[in-house]
């Protein structure tokens, strides 16, 4: 109150929850805090502003939280566990009576059974209030879920915090006292703190069981800081986030990896070892919560994808690359052909074969995890020579002139293709090789009728070679040209012209005999041999089946004129590459190598007889043709150490005869004319 007819009022300081009213000077509300307070009131006319301090003392109320603790917001807070105090301090009710009398019987607020669980709060009026300590957790916006029941419309709630209001309800109209629904509304920003929450009823007419409150807040990414995969294998992460998410997202994903934006389930298959700080992301209608998330990605060992097989030929540059999956930091490679090597860096195989074989390599790829590896089979191959020339290579070591051809280095494939005159009854193959001393010719005829009754050895049977060491091809023999005859029984040999310090012998094998032949070179007036040397080089086998002359002659490249004109021969070219015997290649092994015997070979009468002392019984054999196709399949009797097999319906060429020997599967060549 002032003199002097004032006009408006003020106050400052005022405690919390009172206010002044300006035009009547009256100050107002519930006090929340107890305490003392100075507080400066003033009345105002045209003149001037009056003013004084009014100390006004605010008592506690005596209120206590229902069973002793503040309700957690956010959370859920029944309507009849507002606080302990009684009536105007806890509660204000308009009558004294609980109507209900269900839960708190001497107090006045009207309390029943709830259809929809536990109590709700009836019979209310407007200006009635319930008191209620609370402890908000965190500052922001909530959502407010009032669970009403009413059969009227038009009726609503406030909700004060600290006498400020956060909330109205309008109440819907939910056809009945006991048939509840949920209003929903957006509070103002609560502070966080111990605070007192009224529920003011505007209307009469409604039941309440609950109001929840809900922070209205971004998502807080809750999911694992770190995880990890490996390449080339499936991965899967789970983005998982409080407040209820709406979508999800990840950036910085390791390569093959995705994040589907509904489920917030990053999966993939990653392509790249490494390590990733990936963000993740969800996202509801207050906003996105971010987290770093690492996502390790290791590799898997290499596995090698390059080609299982790699063919070369000897002197020739030879490359292949090992390949493989999951990034290799090196390469290696073991069981590597004569003349190649690995680059550990690149995984490049190279260089020029110098030994034919067939070649069992390991190749392998390593990187930080493992080493993957594979076999690859190498298959060197030899010189394929255009007609008429042989490529002579180098002996790997000594050669002793005995007639065993198994030493290393001879290869005995060589073909005596050209039938000069008659017949011939018998295989036979040849193979060539030299060193700085000397030329060295190997021979294995195979002949179940050998005869040596002629006073001419060119008449039995018998092996002639022709050189040209100049070669300058005339058509008479000069002084370095000659014809050297050695005989299957001779123990000397028949030259033409004489060799000094020609080494020569001949012995017997399975079904027929070898032929071994040292020729100096200084013999045939080439002092220093080289590599790219080239002789004039003929070999011709003689065969005599029933005694008297030869039946006929077979030779490799020249005529029957080869004893005198030297312009048909063929052609050696010396190699500096070191000879090796492909395992498998020898045609005519000797009788310690295998004991089998095949004759006649080449087959003229349609039967075929086998000699293979180790075979017994009744055993199947089977032939194929040059390209591994199975042609003919039948089971024999053998006999003494031997049988026959009728091979009248193949067709003339090369094939295949396959057996048991001694535990083992061996494979033949024979020809069919």
């Amino acid at each position: 109150t002032a003199s002097n007819t004032p006009t408006s009022y003020g106050a400052t300081g005022l405690p919390a929850g009172l206010t002044v009213n300006t035009s009547t000077g009256v100050i107002s509300g519930t006090p929340t805090t107890a305490g003392t307070y100075t507080t400066t009131v003033s009345a105002t006319n045209a003149t001037g502003t009056g003013s004084q301090s009014v100390i006004i003392t605010i008592n506690n109320t005596g209120t206590t939280p229902y069973l002793g603790t503040a309700w957690a917001i956010p959370g859920k807070i029944e309507a009849e566990n507002y606080d302990n105090g009684g009536e105007g301090l806890a509660y204000h009710d308009n009558e004294t009576l609980n109507q209900g009398g269900q839960q708190r019987t001497t107090e006045g607020v009207d309390v029943e059974n709830s259809a929809d669980g536990t109590f709700n709060v009836g019979w209310t009026s407007a200006g009635e209030w319930l008191k209620y300590t609370v402890n908000v957790a965190s500052t922001g916006t909530y959502t407010l879920d009032a669970r009403i029941a009413s059969p009227n419309t038009g009726k609503s709630l406030h909700v004060e915090i600290d006498g400020i209001t956060v909330a109205t309800v309008a109440i819907p109209n939910t056809t009945g006292w006991q048939t509840y629904q949920t209003a929903s509304v957006t509070t103002s920003s609560i502070t966080a703190g111990i605070h007192i929450m009224r529920i003011y009823m505007d209307t009469d007419g409604f039941n309440i069981n609950y109001v929840n409150f809900t922070l209205n807040a971004p998502p807080s990414v809750t999911s694992a800081s770190t995880a990890s995969g490996t390449t080339g294998t499936a991965f899967s992460y789970s983005i998982t986030a409080s407040n209820t998410p709406t979508s999800y997202g990840a950036t910085g994903l390791p390569a093959g990896l995705t994040v589907n934006t509904s489920t917030g389930v990053i999966s993939g298959t990653p392509t790249t070892a490494g390590t990733y700080t990936t963000t993740v992301s969800a996202t509801n209608a207050n906003g996105t919560g971010n987290k770093p998330v690492v996502i390790t990605i290791s590799q898997l060992a290499p596995s090698v994808t390059s080609a299982s097989t790699a063919s070369g030929t000897i002197g020739t540059a030879f490359t292949y690359s090992i390949t493989a999956s999951n990034a290799p930091t090196s390469y290696g490679a073991t069981g590597l052909p004569a003349g190649l090597t690995v680059n550990t860096s690149t995984g490049i195989i190279s260089g020029t074969p110098t030994t034919a074989g067939t070649y069992t390599t390991t190749v392998s790829a390593t990187n930080a995890t493992g080493t993957g590896s594979k076999p690859v089979v190498i298959t060197v191959s030899s010189v394929t020579d255009p007609a008429g020339v042989i490529t002579c290579y180098k002996a790997p070591g000594s050669i002793t002139v005995d007639g065993n051809l198994s030493e290393s280095g001879w290869n005995i494939t060589r073909q005596f293709s050209k039938l000069i005159f008659g017949t011939v009854n018998n295989t036979a193959t040849f193979g060539v090789l030299w060193d700085n001393s000397n030329l060295y010719i190997g021979v294995k005829v195979l002949d179940a009728n050998l005869y040596a009754d002629s006073p001419d050895w060119w008449e039995d049977d018998a092996v002639e070679i022709y050189l040209d060491a100049n070669y300058n091809k005339l058509s008479t023999y000069d002084g370095f040209d000659n014809q050297i005859i050695k005989g299957f029984n001779k123990t000397g040999v028949s030259t033409k012209f004489n060799i000094t310090g020609l080494q020569h012998a001949v012995t017997p094998i399975a079904g027929g005999y070898a032929i071994e032949l040292a020729i100096p070179w200084s013999q045939l007036g080439i002092s220093s041999p080289v590599s790219g040397t080239n002789v004039g080089f003929d070999i011709s086998y003689d065969d005599d089946d029933n005694g008297g002359g030869r039946d006929g002659q077979a030779t490799w490249n020249g005529t029957i004129d080869n004893y005198q004109n030297t312009s048909a021969f063929g052609r050696l070219t010396l190699s500096s590459t070191t000879a090796s015997k492909p395992v498998g290649n020898d045609l005519l092994q000797s009788a310690e190598e295998k004991k089998v015997l095949l004759y006649p070979n080449p087959v003229t009468q349609g039967i075929l007889t086998v000699v293979a002392s180790a075979l017994t019984g009744n055993t199947q054999v089977e032939i194929l043709n040059i390209a591994g196709a199975l042609v003919q399949t039948e089971t024999v009797n053998v006999v003494n150490g031997q049988f026959q097999i009728y091979v009248a319906g193949l067709k003339p060429g090369m094939y295949l005869l396959r057996m048991p020997d001694g535990g083992k599967i061996i494979t033949e060549v024979f020809i069919v004319k």
